[in-house]
């Protein structure tokens, strides 16, 4: 974390527009016991202090709603856990094999434990914090209190961590469910986890399109991570040593070469579709790079994408007459964005009517290169290769 903070720190670009720095989830002893282990030896007090005197806004990862079986909540407070059918507490959690007890929000020693915990990380510094899988509690069936409708359930869990960090720092909820409204979170999640291959690009998409309504409405949309890395964009030796999905494995299971298969393999070109996607979701943009071993084209598009003049929320145009949009409208200032997607395994030419949209033409170029293009009378044509995209900003 601090290699990277100084790697951004010293650089002319990134310095200037990455603002934050998020600890994601690996920091803590588990689930429930929200410690740091340790990989963190000198504690999260000092690595928040060490971010903010670097000039960075501190934040971290949580999954406040889940206690993992050998959690001390779990061993020794078991009755703060909400429970299944059978009247005992449940394993209502379970992600990447990875299983969990939820906590029961609707009794005051968890508000109490909540509001405490969330305080005490604000105290150290922390301004954001990003919230994960909060839907967990809703499959649980049984609560202390029976009269809390089960659309109330993830409001009860976040009503007191908002109250102990409020004026302080700011919420983002991931795996949100919508029905809990906007009060208590100031970003959602809107993506799939992502990962660097062109599958992931493809699953991810639709999700960004079909919720693109909701950005600076209810909340400030967050598509996922705005990955750079990538065989032709990383020199990082260790880009496909992690193997996570060996956890699928099962003893008698003969083939599981897939289980194995690189996951980091997509080329600048594919990156290129994904940056496109962040940048007309017009929410936050979270790298999730290790920057120093990004090479020049990696480095090249992790600065374009941060400093890029933010527009408003891109308009996916044939949401709904494509499995996956492919073409984007977004309006910046004294202008506007074009993303044209080519999906497919061939070449392939898209076009856009831009006098549709009341777009009478002007100054066009690629944004990824820069290099003028031609936009007359209103209409914009590419042949793209296969999974590609063009990104143009056509200026008044």
């Amino acid at each position: 974390m601090l290699q990277n903070a100084e790697f951004i720190a010293r650089d002319p670009v990134l310095s200037r527009h990455i603002k934050r720095i998020v600890i994601d989830d690996g920091w803590q002893y588990c689930y429930g016991e929200w410690e740091a282990n340790p990989l963190f030896p000198s504690g999260m007090t000092k690595l928040a202090r060490e971010l903010t005197r670097m000039g960075f806004e501190p934040g971290l990862w949580f999954a406040p709603a889940i206690v993992e079986p050998h959690a001390r909540i779990a061993q020794l407070h078991a009755d703060m856990l909400a429970r299944g059918e059978s009247g005992l507490p449940c394993l209502a959690f379970e992600c990447m094999r990875r299983h969990g007890f939820v906590l029961d929000p609707t009794q005051p020693q968890v508000q109490r434990h909540l509001h405490e915990l969330f305080r005490r990380y604000a105290d150290m510094g922390y301004r954001y914090f990003k919230l994960d899988f909060l839907h967990a509690p809703t499959r649980a069936r049984q609560f202390a209190d029976r009269t809390v409708p089960q659309g109330e359930i993830v409001r009860k869990l976040l009503e007191p961590i908002h109250a102990a960090i409020r004026g302080r720092a700011s919420i983002m909820g991931c795996n949100y469910p919508f029905l809990a409204g906007s009060d208590y979170v100031d970003a959602v999640r809107i993506g799939a986890d992502i990962a660097a291959n062109w599958d992931s690009v493809g699953k991810n998409a639709l999700s960004v399109a079909a919720r693109f309504w909701a950005n600076r409405r209810l909340w400030v949309n967050d598509p996922d991570f705005a990955l750079c890395r990538g065989p032709e964009t990383s020199d990082d030796p260790e880009l496909n040593r992690l193997k996570p999905h060996l956890v699928f494995v099962t003893p008698g299971e003969t083939e599981a070469a897939a289980r194995i298969a690189p996951i980091s393999t997509a080329t600048r070109a594919q990156l290129e579709v994904l940056l496109g996607i962040v940048l007309m979701a017009a929410g936050e943009i979270n790298l999730s790079d290790n920057l120093p071993r990004l090479n020049a084209s990696g480095l090249d598009l992790a600065r374009r994408i941060v400093s890029a003049e933010t527009g408003e929320t891109g308009i996916p145009l044939d949401l709904f007459l494509a499995e996956k949009p492919s073409y984007w409208l977004q309006r910046i200032r004294n202008g506007h964005r074009v993303l044209l997607i080519n999906w497919t395994a061939e070449k392939k030419q898209l076009g856009i009517e831009l006098r549709q949209y009341g777009i009478r033409g002007g100054a066009a170029s690629n944004f990824w290169t820069g290099e003028p293009l031609p936009c007359d009378g209103g209409s914009l044509t590419a042949v793209l290769n296969p999974q590609s995209c063009l990104l143009a900003e056509i200026r008044k």
